[in-house]
């Protein structure tokens, strides 16, 4: 066992951001469970860190959305006072923003070599250089910071290195080496043991949940190889435990994919499968006490139109329900968007393959209501339906809001070409579309303004923007 990395609370270090609120809001990420699926590869799935996620408040990488021109120039600035704003001075990452949590105590600021832990004046209290490794994958939970890599081990599945850090003070917590993938919730920390063989037999993992502020073991199942939850936030700052929870393991290899879902409570299994009559398994965008909702939105033929799949399944892994949708091409019309995905009230909008934007009830499959004009569906917000009305290449198009089952408008305004359909936060007053700038729709009347910047990070009741490490945070209500 290697010696633990240094953490150093007592040299002076420059101070990487200044920090100027009325109050700090301090929050993770909620999301819904989303499990991205390798392509087929007979290789064996690489040990490490768990699949991503994303959800209604997940923040797509910055800079990930249609490219297209300048930011909304047009629109006027968003003038409210921020809930807190920091000047990040450290690096930047691939996306040109900080990449950095709220912790209980202020911020975690994640560099290349080095993580800084901030209170909140933003004056530097710690700091933690991990191994010279090839990446480490950090999680914030609140009171912990959480640093994991791959061990020098030469085995399959290859170990990894969780170290838990008091995000007060640096200090280590605690220290495990056995791991072969891991992921945390705000309150959990989840470890997959593999012991080195896809066997088709369950036994092959043992996945435990931990206390993240002791790594005590609260329970353990076993499972098919190559086992992880399903559960990790993408980003830095973690996600509260999902009411469902979603074990996804190989088998046989990276071709076997198989999902279970579990009570995070006890681990005991509650259903299996989600796999449509076609044996393909959708990306998985939703999962309640009652129910999995998946969508198959890998189209690569734009010349026959753009689809998508979604299919609805009890907990118990039957399929209830199923529709195709329509999705828009993207910007250039030579390749097909993803299916836009944000539920809100147990309700979600998407546009059938004739053209019409509709509003689906997760829970049933019924079409509750449709629109009486065409376009592309955007989101559902409570009674409220966004639809997205494209323009030409050259003019552009608008974005329409509805009162569910009333076919008069509640609003029509300008919705310029360089935003994407699928918006980046949806909450029951405000829509934000991010495209190079990330944009305010109220959705009361339809006004707009700029941030000035992109969505960074999120939590429950705030999110983050972004502009050449100047950040600030916005209640998301």
């Amino acid at each position: 066992m290697t010696d633990a990395p240094e953490v150093d609370t007592t040299r002076p270090r420059r101070r990487p951001l200044v920090l100027a609120a009325a109050a700090l809001v301090v929050a993770a990420v909620v999301v819904t469970l989303v499990v991205t699926l390798p392509g087929d590869d007979d290789r064996p799935v690489p040990s490490g860190t768990m699949p991503t996620l994303g959800s209604q408040f997940a923040v797509p990488p910055p800079g990930s959305s249609a490219p297209g021109p300048a930011g909304p120039t047009s629109l006027p600035p968003y003038t409210a006072a921020p809930l807190w704003s920091v000047q990040f001075q450290g690096e930047e990452n691939q996306y040109g923003t900080p990449t950095f949590a709220v912790s209980d105590h202020g911020f975690v600021l994640q560099n290349d070599e080095e993580l800084l832990g901030l209170d909140r004046s933003g004056a530097e209290v710690w700091h933690f250089t991990p191994p010279d490794v090839d990446y480490y994958t950090v999680r914030v939970t609140g009171p912990q910071v959480l640093v994991g890599y791959a061990s020098d081990e030469d085995r399959w599945p290859q170990p990894q290195v969780i170290t838990a850090l008091d995000a007060a003070t640096g200090k280590q917590l605690w220290r495990e080496t056995e791991a072969s993938m891991w992921a945390a919730t705000t309150d959990t920390v989840y470890m997959s043991v593999c012991y080195g063989g896809q066997n088709n037999r369950i036994g092959d993992c043992t996945l435990t949940a931990r206390d993240p502020a002791n790594n005590t073991v609260r329970w353990g199942v076993k499972t098919y190889a190559s086992s992880r939850p399903a559960n990790d936030s993408q980003s830095i700052q973690t996600a509260p435990t999902p009411s469902t929870l979603l074990i996804a393991s190989y088998p046989t290899g990276a071709d076997s994919l198989t999902i279970s879902a579990h009570d995070p409570a006890t681990g005991a299994t509650l259903g299996s499968g989600y796999r449509g009559s076609d044996d393909r398994l959708g990306q998985i965008d939703l999962a309640t006490e009652q129910s999995v909702v998946t969508v198959d939105d890998d189209d690569e033929n734009p010349a026959d139109g753009c689809t998508a799949t979604i299919t609805g399944f009890a907990l118990s892994g039957a399929e209830r329900w199923r529709h195709t949708a329509r999705t828009a091409k993207e910007h250039d019309r030579t390749r097909c968007g993803r299916l836009p995905t944000s539920y809100n009230g147990g309700r979600m909008g998407f546009t059938t393959t004739d053209g019409t934007p509709s509003v689906l009830n997760l829970a049933t499959g019924a079409i509750e209501w449709s629109a009486p004009s065409g376009g592309q569906a955007a989101a559902v917000s409570g009674t409220t339906l966004l639809v997205v009305e494209r323009g030409t290449q050259d003019t552009d198009g608008e974005l329409v809001a509805y009162r569910i089952g009333n076919a008069k408008p509640i609003w029509r305004v300008p919705f310029p070409n360089y935003f994407g359909v699928d918006p980046t936060l949806v909450t029951g007053s405000q829509a934000v579309f991010d495209g190079d700038d990330a944009a305010r729709f109220d959705l009361k009347t339809g006004k707009a303004w700029s941030y000035g910047g992109v969505v960074t990070e999120t939590g429950p009741t705030w999110f983050a923007v972004c502009h050449e490490g100047a950040c600030r945070a916005y209640a998301n209500g």
